[in-house]
């Protein structure tokens, strides 16, 4: 009988300890300071991650008082979507453009260059011959603070963060297995840390400012 009860306690200390180590997985690790930005330059960072946090929410259909549950619902739709082969977060265009509008041009400096691409007009018409016209196109600064602050504070605490930024700085654009990974090993990511989640958020709003030019 001592034996059973003992085996009883071990059990329900496991579970507790279980439960309040899930408890922390949800705790908000707070973004408190960076060799790379400045105390305002944070804040303004963590305004940009609740603007992004709350269209997460709507995206989702759920509440905006617990993110957590948002982006795993998020994450589902978008790896959905990815596997039919589209690109759609379910958050629109205009959020997207009030969000980037709200950044301070000086952040926005730190995280992106801008860049111009091309658009080939007409389908079944070789390139030389095609209309094409030009597009503004946001691109990750490779010498920015933000990658700087990826590959040396973020990168080292997250392994996707981690494979994300090394694989920036290997090819010097968001390539497609950079794509694949968000869509597919999100779990990776721990989105606990606001510095982790500011990675989606920024990875997102490059890829949804490009994409509302190519439709």
């Amino acid at each position: 009988m001592r034996r059973i009860l003992l085996i009883f306690c071990s059990i329900l200390l496991w579970t507790t300890s279980c439960k309040e180590s899930h408890k922390n997985h949800k705790a908000d690790i707070i973004f408190k300071g960076s060799d790379f930005f400045e105390q305002t330059e944070i804040k303004q960072l963590q305004q940009l991650l609740r603007l992004f946090d709350a269209e997460v929410c709507k995206a989702a259909n759920l509440a905006s008082n617990d993110y957590l549950p948002c982006y795993d619902v998020f994450f589902q739709q978008t790896e959905q979507a990815a596997d039919e082969g589209r690109i759609d977060t379910g958050i629109s265009i205009e959020s997207i453009n009030e969000i980037m509008n709200q950044i301070p041009k000086g952040l926005k400096d730190k995280i992106w260059i801008w860049g111009t691409s091309f658009i080939y007009k007409g389908d079944n018409i070789p390139r030389a011959t095609a209309q094409r016209d030009t597009v503004p196109t946001l691109l990750l600064n490779i010498a920015g603070a933000y990658v700087k602050s990826l590959e040396k504070e973020v990168g080292p605490m997250d392994e996707g963060a981690n494979f994300y930024v090394n694989r920036f700085l290997q090819v010097g654009d968001i390539s497609p297995s950079m794509y694949q990974d968000v869509f597919k090993n999100y779990s990776k990511y721990q989105i606990q840390y606001e510095q982790v989640r500011l990675l989606i958020a920024i990875h997102y709003l490059t890829i949804l400012y490009n994409q509302q030019h190519l439709i």
